[in-house]
């Protein structure tokens, strides 16, 4: 049987390793950017520019879930999780995301279709 002293430790190990697991991409926030960054971009040019973001989102959001996922199945069996060996996308979703948000804020303002 385990000692009381491993049942103590288990939970602990594990709070830390859940508390160190890659973020879901949900639960990023946008970055903030500068509003005038698309200001002089027309509708046309806007349309390309939030499509080419929504592309480049969608593709780190994969990543940074599966990321996530990896690191879920593996804290079940350790407590490292590989992100934070191999990385994750935080940093890179939180930038797409500002960036649709620019485009889409632009958008707004200029009355776009």
């Amino acid at each position: 049987m385990f000692s009381s002293k491993v049942l103590k430790v288990i939970p602990l190990i594990a709070v830390m390793g859940l508390c160190s697991c890659a973020t879901r991409p949900d639960k990023i926030a946008a970055s903030d950017l500068p509003q005038d960054k698309y200001r002089t971009y027309e509708c046309t040019m806007l349309d390309t520019e939030l499509k080419n973001a929504q592309t480049e989102l969608a593709a780190v959001t994969k990543k940074q879930n599966s990321a996530a996922n990896t690191d879920a199945w593996l804290l079940l069996l350790s407590v490292v999780p590989v992100s934070k060996v191999t990385g994750d996308y935080e940093k890179e979703v939180a930038n797409w995301k500002g960036e649709v948000n620019a485009i889409e804020t632009e958008k707004q303002k200029k009355k776009c279709a």
